[in-house]
């Protein structure tokens, strides 16, 4: 029973009223309410969209979102330390892309928050062609910071897959212990 160590009732209400379950649960209502308030209003479908919450509902109740779960906690400072070097690199390559590319495409370049979009595309590997480099500089960059993007990507990837596959060794491990206790 959750919530079982409050002897009073309304306690042990409160307690799940305040949790983040009991917050999930409130934000998935609430779109019904609303539908009510508002009938056909350009704001109904805005409410609409907290449905998308109630998925967070079900990862209560399975065991596999639950190990997904442990296993990104276990790996939690690998993690940021993989992001944190994968925003630095975006945030070095957007500003050197910017000064090198500036002056031959202006209206691309506008700015540096033109040269950090143009570092999330092509460290993501998405590559819009929205904003492109044209010099040879700015290409050899380009080609750069998609290669290191890759790797970077590659990173967190491993790393995640590493912890889940040590999980599931040791749950399999304790699995075959209790076996040979019984």
């Amino acid at each position: 029973m959750q919530y079982a160590e409050h002897k009073n009732p309304w306690i042990a209400r409160l307690h799940y009223i305040f949790s983040f379950y009991g917050l999930i649960d409130l934000v998935a209502v609430l779109p019904f309410v609303g539908i009510y308030i508002y009938r056909e209003t350009p704001h109904v479908h805005l409410v609409v969209l907290a449905y998308i919450l109630i998925i967070f509902k079900l990862i209560r109740y399975s065991r596999s979102f639950r190990m997904i779960g442990t296993v990104l906690t276990s790996v939690k400072e690998e993690l940021i330390t993989a992001y944190t070097a994968c925003g630095i690199m975006l945030g070095f390559s957007g500003i050197l892309m910017y000064y090198i590319e500036r002056n031959a495409q202006p209206q691309a370049f506008e700015n540096i928050g033109d040269g950090f979009w143009w570092a999330i595309v092509a460290f993501t590997t998405v590559g819009y062609g929205d904003i492109y480099p044209v010099t040879p500089l700015g290409r050899l960059l380009s080609s750069l910071i998609s290669l290191i993007g890759i790797a970077m990507i590659a990173i967190p990837t491993g790393i995640i897959s590493s912890a889940f596959m040590n999980m599931l060794i040791e749950k399999k491990q304790k699995a075959g212990k209790d076996d040979e206790k019984q």
